[in-house]
């Protein structure tokens, strides 16, 4: 099965759509990587489905954090409001219910934490005003490449 995840990209993306997995473009993970044995466009159906009606999410900056098994990737937290804690779960359910397996559950539900990575090139500051109003959908192995990254599409809220 293909690994993916949806984020709100906040800077332009390489126009290949591909880039290195040590070079993300700036972004606020929506939907942790997870493993779903389904066609990227049925992926992307189900979730435009599921976010129908949903509005854009307001989000602010909030303090840095560092994450990882070995505590060493500096994050920004994002604070965790409604919106943005319902647009989550929303998509976390609508992939469980379609057997999604998450490499990392206990990041997910409810012990989600909105978070923008600190990328090489750019960081969210705290008290960054940040719009959630798109997904974009990544394949996290892009041609069988651990390495590397590809954007799928991307899918907007207008609610």
């Amino acid at each position: 099965m293909q690994k993916y995840v949806f984020v709100k990209l906040l800077e332009e993306p390489p126009k290949s759509g591909v880039f290195d997995m040590k070079n993300w473009p700036l972004h606020v993970t929506v939907v942790p990587r997870f493993a779903i044995d389904m066609d990227e466009n049925k992926i992307l159906e189900l979730v435009g489905k599921a976010v129908e009606g949903i509005p854009p999410a307001n989000a602010v900056a909030a303090d840095d954090e560092m994450f990882g098994a070995n505590h060493d990737l500096r994050v920004t937290l994002l604070d965790m409001s409604s919106a943005l804690k319902n647009l989550h779960n929303e998509l976390y359910s609508q992939l469980l219910d379609h057997e999604a397996i998450f490499d990392e559950p206990q990041y997910c539900g409810d012990n989600y934490r909105a978070h923008a990575t600190v990328q090489k090139s750019g960081r969210t500051k705290k008290g960054d005003k940040i719009l959630i109003d798109e997904l974009t959908l990544i394949d996290m192995f892009h041609e069988q490449d651990i390495r590397q990254r590809r954007i799928i599409d991307m899918i907007q809220l207008n609610g």
